[in-house]
């Protein structure tokens, strides 16, 4: 069961451990030559191809993330994956 309460914990001093994650989260750069080049050119459909390949995985990270987050609580110093296996659930 999901508790939305949780979503609300913050902790601001690990805003630093997630730049790297977020920087390789943006990697596909490198496939834009492919895209413009499949499409030939026409920008409003290199756009949509664009937007809509980050958004449709971006929704899909928030998802996950809020469910992960929203069902471990969270406690400083304790592994998320040994409080999900004390509470007996499927881990691994």
């Amino acid at each position: 069961q999901i508790h939305p309460e949780l979503l609300t914990a913050v902790n601001v001093q690990e805003v630093p451990n997630m730049i790297p994650i977020i920087f390789l989260s943006l990697v596909y750069h490198n496939i834009v030559p492919t895209i413009c080049t499949q499409l030939r050119g026409n920008v409003p459909k290199i756009r949509t191809a664009i937007v809509a390949g980050t958004a449709i995985p971006a929704l899909g990270f928030v998802l996950w993330d809020a469910v992960a987050l929203g069902y471990a609580p969270f406690e400083a110093g304790v592994d998320p994956l040994v409080n999900l296996a004390q509470q007996g659930s499927s881990v691994g």
